[in-house]
């Protein structure tokens, strides 16, 4: 039996060095498909690179971190309220940092200082101008959120470049918010005015001068801070570019190539061997 075995070992051997040839034709076929299919991939696919700038939350005025909690009735009304404050909040932050990002007189103000950047303000824009229409934009070079700014690049001067101008955003925005905030200081220190002249009670007169005078205390620490350099956001550093549609993998289409047209000859090989042994079989019979 183990006889038997090594002898049709042997024979398996010889035959496919008899075809060798088929072996070797059907080998190279397939290298030459996988080697065409690999270089007309890497022609047509183009390789991107993707890096964030995150930016978080900072300095807050308070007319943006009201916690109106205390008029809920439990502790669960008051956690939903201070949920549904934060979510507020964060969409009025990011609506107003998002118009001033796609602002046209904030992106040449910038520019106008950084002449030698390679962004545009195509690059920003919402939309776009075809055929004197005016569409949405398809930008796919840059994607922002409230949370991050992802930019499809590899270019570090660009990202740089990104990130100067996202830090110029922020001061616009805190420049605006403590212009929004001395005019809620003053509202407030007329409106106490007015009341103080007025003839309602005096127990009331002191508890609302009490209220105000803290709403002008925050608004004064808020002013002070803010111009002193605490901004609405801290912007993080641009990530590592990172490739997000990798180029084909060359050697493993080749080598797989290889290995299935080797696999397939031999195929070949032995399946055209059988056929021809049923016919002498046959004939014999």
């Amino acid at each position: 039996m183990h006889q038997d075995d090594e002898i049709d070992l042997l024979e398996l051997f010889s035959d496919l060095w008899n075809g060798k040839w088929y072996i070797l034709s059907a080998t190279i076929f397939a290298v030459l498909i996988g080697g065409s299919y690999a270089a007309y991939k890497e022609k047509n696919q183009a390789v991107t690179h993707q890096s964030t700038i995150s930016f978080t939350r900072g300095h807050l005025p308070p007319f943006l971190n009201a916690n109106d909690a205390n008029d809920a009735n439990d502790a669960n009304d008051a956690n939903d309220a201070n949920d549904a404050n934060d979510a507020n909040d964060a969409n009025e932050i990011f609506s107003d940092f998002k118009e001033l990002f796609h602002s046209k007189d904030e992106f040449d103000t910038w520019k106008s200082d950084h002449s030698q950047s390679q962004i545009e303000y195509d690059d920003l824009s919402l939309t776009q101008i075809v055929d004197g229409i005016e569409l949405a934009s398809q930008n796919k070079l840059i994607s922002l959120t409230p949370n991050e700014l992802v930019v499809e690049t590899n270019n570090l001067q660009l990202l740089d470049s990104y990130r100067s101008y996202l830090q110029a955003i922020n001061q616009a925005l805190t420049n605006q918010y403590i212009d929004r905030a001395e005019k809620e200081k003053t509202y407030i220190e007329t409106r106490f005015k007015d009341f103080w002249n007025s003839d309602e009670a005096l127990k009331e007169q002191i508890l609302i001068f009490m209220r105000h005078t803290v709403e002008v205390r925050a608004f004064d620490r808020y002013i002070e801070v803010a111009k002193s350099g605490a901004h609405v956001f801290d912007i993080s550093r641009p990530t590592l570019p990172v490739v997000t549609s990798p180029a084909p993998k060359t050697n493993l289409i080749l080598g797989l190539s290889f290995v299935l047209g080797g696999f397939f000859g031999a195929a070949y090989v032995l399946l055209r061997k059988a056929i021809r042994r049923r016919r002498d079989a046959l004939k014999e019979a």
